[in-house]
């Protein structure tokens, strides 16, 4: 191999090495402004008299210094205003928890597309940039992306499953 066939090779590399730094820079970029908007959404929670949670289109409203506690509960444009008493209860609870389990599901299904998005990502650009990968790094790369295909396909069954139990609740409490 002559010396200039050589110095082409170096550059190459050189180039693949600086476009895989700027591809990690992005998505490290892109993964501080996710945490950014998860932590300034838990800042602007709401006052301590009061808790409320929404997901898939239901949402709750608590206010805690009532007595007995008075609830909001609503789904999309239709809200309805009720007091807990001993009837009520143990449905509005169930309510409640179904909406907090739809919402941690859906916060879950975004992290593991976005994580399934960076791995095949990564790899696409590693075979892309020709980058020779050995087998044994292939092979973990290709697990993780089955652990995030599987933690997607969990997440999205488990949302699916609390929306629907949130549905039976919302109808049971208001009709």
């Amino acid at each position: 191999m002559d010396e200039h066939n050589y110095l082409q090779l170096q550059n190459r590399d050189a180039n693949n090495v600086k476009n895989l730094e700027k591809f990690l820079f992005i998505i490290l970029m892109v993964v501080a402004i996710i945490l950014i908007v998860i932590i300034s959404g838990l800042m602007n929670k709401s006052p301590e008299n009061e808790i409320e949670r929404s997901a898939g289109g239901y949402q709750y409203t608590v206010y805690l210094h009532q007595t007995p506690y008075k609830w909001k509960i609503g789904h999309n444009d239709s809200v309805s205003f009720i007091k807990e008493n001993k009837v009520n209860t143990m449905d509005l609870d169930r309510f409640r928890k179904d909406v907090n389990q739809a919402s941690l599901q859906k916060d879950k299904l975004i992290l593991s597309l976005l994580y399934l998005i960076i791995i095949f990502g990564s790899l696409l650009f590693l075979v892309k940039k020709k980058v020779e990968i050995l087998k044994i790094p292939l092979l973990c790369i290709l697990i993780l992306g089955v652990i995030a295909i599987y933690s997607s396909i969990a997440a999205y069954i488990d949302l699916i499953s609390a929306l629907d139990s949130a549905k039976f609740y919302y109808l049971l409490i208001t009709k």
